[in-house]
């Protein structure tokens, strides 16, 4: 071992997220090594006012994010994972500036109803990412709640789940995995129907008809002509829709259809 590795293994050694709190003028935190003692992290965010943007690994934190709420008076983007009580996350609503709720991995079935119904209150939630297992129907009806609602990737169950999600109004960009096999169509035309503000569909996992992309066209067209509507990135699943797509001219001012790929299922 060299003595340029032999320092950095006793400096990995010696480190001590007790010390963490340290760093200050912090806007931006992104921490994803596991098992930080949430007392670490209460310190940190003391010690950082202004932090804007918090990223936690899965499991990051021992403890529960609660304690950090007090603390976080400008956080708009939170993004963590962990698998807990409903009561966890309720008390996430309180942070007063938050636009970006992003939660991935594990969760418990039905576990973010009290922290949506509680954003619900409050119109400025714009982005919500929930892709640790399927929503449920009391989740949906809280969801559809959230007015300023822009940004939503979700996983669903039914198509009565999808479908109710065109009650989003100022919805931009909507993604969807289906963890059952029921036929979406009707559903996401209705959401392409009544979400006027819409540029962006992405369907990781569904099952759609042979005319959805015609479908899809035909219902843009028909919008054009009552108002503006600006023109829709249409993502859906291959190989099953590729001849579709090929043979669909799809290169015009109102829709623009590609293969969904599982990268651009980033948000």
């Amino acid at each position: 071992m060299t003595s340029e590795n032999a320092n950095r293994s006793s400096c990995i050694a010696n480190w001590s997220f007790d010390n963490l709190w340290l760093l200050r003028h912090l806007e931006e935190l992104q921490l994803l090594v596991p098992k930080i003692p949430s007392t670490v992290l209460v310190k940190c965010c003391k010690s950082n006012p202004n932090l804007n943007v918090l990223q936690l690994g899965y499991d990051c934190v021992q403890g529960n994010l609660k304690d950090i709420v007090p603390h976080c008076g400008k956080l708009e983007t939170l993004k963590f994972g962990m698998m807990a009580e409903a009561a966890a996350y309720k008390p996430l609503a309180k942070l007063p500036k938050l636009k970006r709720l992003l939660h991935y991995g594990i969760r418990r079935k039905g576990s973010f109803e009290p922290v949506l119904s509680a954003l619900a209150m409050r119109p400025q939630l714009q982005q919500l990412e929930i892709d640790g297992g399927s929503l449920s129907p009391e989740e949906i009806l809280q969801i559809v709640r959230l007015s300023g609602l822009q940004q939503l990737k979700c996983f669903c169950l039914t198509a009565e789940c999808v479908e109710i999600l065109s009650h989003l109004k100022h919805l931009q960009q909507l993604s969807v995995w289906m963890s059952s096999r029921p036929d979406i169509s009707n559903a996401l035309l209705k959401v392409v129907r009544e979400c006027k503000e819409l540029q962006l569909l992405r369907v990781a996992t569904g099952v759609l008809s042979a005319d959805f992309i015609n479908d899809v066209a035909k219902l843009l067209a028909s919008n054009r002509r009552e108002m503006i509507q600006p023109p829709l990135q249409l993502e859906i699943p291959i190989p099953t829709y590729t001849l579709s797509i090929d043979q669909f001219s799809f290169r015009n001012s109102l829709l623009n259809c590609s293969p969904f790929e599982e990268d651009s299922w980033k948000l």
